[in-house]
């Protein structure tokens, strides 16, 4: 049984095509273009006999110059209900070996001087040419045969610039570890096309271009016969797009600070780490005190900018931490590889900063407090139990007075409780 994935040029051609078995007397396949011109005897899928299709008498023909080695017959064939003068050029091919590719020509291929191969190659590089995408065409040994006016254009190389692909992966990928993640993508790609006979996605790649720009490019991978294709397409701006749309969507919009959920969403890889590591974590639960009076008393503008000032103070005091505001003045500060101790010294460092350096913000000198609850556990790590048991000290901390530092005192968290983010007046 033949490969279908080896025969798939044929539908690249626009004359019709048939491949017949080593005795020239079964069909095994045939192109759109034969199927068109065939239509009428087409009535099953291939393998059929190749008389089905042109005619006993016609069939008798082809088969006696097979045998004779003659490669090129002119017979009478009823094709569309009428007999007609076709013309068939023979071919024996390599892959499937000992086969018999049979082209028609003449008027009823709508080809009359026969020239239908030729003037396909020249048709098809147009195409390909004109095709917005860049296109590779590269041989078994990994020779690149073809590449697009587009292609060229992306990279800024030439058609004889980077023809060996060992040459492509240096100057494209210059980073080595960068480098191996491709070549190891291209290789997985290449075997599964040729197992699959398919069209296989390579992702986003960002490859370095002549002039030294990078761009994020999108591969596709396709083996034709044993040609590796590849096709791909500059996907930059879509990139950027994305990555504004996703700073947008993960960052709080007044503090630039890291929203609730960009929060969540980094924690479970930061507590992976730190478990990996044996390190402890620390978590600080962070409210301004009596913030609504800032807002009733100097207005919303006014304290917007204090939340702005206060998320930077955040920033220079815990330094390295996983910082993020939740809502309202609540804010949370994630601390791997940090113990008890230390976790009290920073959160202990950035009250005493807060209390004793007012906001001079909008031309109005805002005095504030804050209050902080901390927790610190040891792997296995839940996000949900150590913010619940920060939350617990931080409510602690209001009731004692506020402007205070607490400790978690180990409560447990009741199953089933998530934490849940509220502010505090």
């Amino acid at each position: 049984m033949h490969d279908a994935t080896q025969l798939a040029w044929m539908e690249w051609v626009a004359a019709p095509l048939l491949l017949l078995t080593p005795d020239g007397g079964t069909v095994l396949a045939l192109n759109m273009a034969a199927r068109r011109l065939l239509a009428e005897s087409v009535t099953q899928e291939p393998p059929t006999a190749l008389e089905r299709l042109i005619g006993p008498h016609a069939a008798g023909l082809l088969l006696r110059a097979l045998e004779a080695r003659e490669l090129s017959a002119t017979v009478l064939a009823p094709l569309g209900g009428q007999s007609h003068s076709v013309g068939f050029d023979l071919s024996a091919i390599d892959e499937p070996s000992g086969h018999w590719l049979v082209t028609i020509r003449g008027d009823v291929a709508g080809n009359e001087d026969g020239s239908a191969i030729p003037a396909l190659y020249d048709d098809l590089q147009a195409v390909l040419e004109w095709m917005p995408v860049g296109i590779e065409i590269y041989d078994k040994a990994g020779n690149c045969t073809f590449t697009n006016t587009h292609g060229q254009r992306l990279f800024g190389w030439g058609k004889d610039e980077l023809v060996e692909l060992d040459d492509w992966w240096i100057h494209a990928y210059p980073d080595p570890d960068y480098r191996r993640l491709a070549q190891n993508a291209w290789d997985e790609a290449l075997e599964r096309s040729r197992r699959e006979g398919v069209a296989v996605p390579m992702n986003d790649w960002k490859v370095t271009s002549k002039d030294g720009t990078e761009k994020f490019i999108h591969f596709r991978l396709r083996c034709i016969g044993d040609r590796p294709v590849l096709v791909y397409w500059d996907v930059s701006d879509e990139r950027q797009v994305q990555a504004e749309l996703r700073y947008r969507a993960e960052t709080d919009e007044l503090t630039g600070l890291p929203n609730r959920r960009r929060f969540f969403s980094d924690a479970p890889a930061i507590l992976r780490q730190a478990e990996t590591r044996g390190e402890p974590v620390s978590v600080l639960m962070i409210d301004i005190d009596h913030f609504k009076v800032v807002n009733d008393i100097h207005g919303h503008a006014v304290g917007d900018a204090v939340l702005r000032a206060f998320a930077d103070k955040c920033r220079t005091i815990l330094g390295e931490s996983v910082l993020a505001r939740l809502g309202g003045e609540e804010f949370a500060a994630l601390l791997p590889g940090v113990d008890r101790p230390e976790a009290a010294r920073h959160a202990e460092e950035l009250r005493r900063s807060i209390e004793s350096q007012p906001f001079d913000v909008l031309t109005q000198h805002i005095e504030l407090t804050a209050s902080i609850g901390v927790a610190t556990t040891h792997a296995p790590f839940d996000i949900d139990a150590m913010l619940v048991r920060a939350d617990q000290a931080l409510y602690a901390a209001k009731q004692a007075g506020r402007d205070r530092v607490v400790l978690d005192s180990g409560a447990t968290l009741v199953p089933g409780q998530r934490f849940r983010s509220f502010s505090r007046h």
